[in-house]
């Protein structure tokens, strides 16, 4: 546990997808990284409405939308949940800073 926190710590991370399992993510690093800022990116334009904890959290961007995939190279870490799909292209290209609860 405390290696992906410290992995993790003071680096720029992204949670890819915030259905159950990105949510689950979420949570698990404002326990351990309370003020660490994170971006979550989902296409779900109305996540805000859904999850009113995030208009709360002074650390987080939220990139919604239809280009949602896009400059994800800008971040050190993708915590990527299973139900995003991402063209094998990306994947290369993001290889080294994807990674997942699994």
């Amino acid at each position: 546990m405390n290696n992906i926190i410290n992995k993790l710590k003071d680096k720029n991370v992204a949670i890819l997808g915030f259905g159950k399992e990105g949510y689950s993510s979420y949570k698990y690093l404002r326990k351990h990284l309370p003020k660490q800022k994170l971006t979550i990116i989902d296409r779900n334009v109305n996540l805000k409405e859904s999850y009113k904890e995030l208009t709360n959290d002074s650390s987080i961007d939220v990139i919604v939308g239809d280009h949602y995939l896009d400059n994800l190279e800008q971040y050190d870490f993708i915590i990527k949940t299973p139900g995003i799909s991402l063209q094998v292209s990306l994947i290369e290209k993001l290889k080294n800073k994807l990674t997942s609860q699994m």
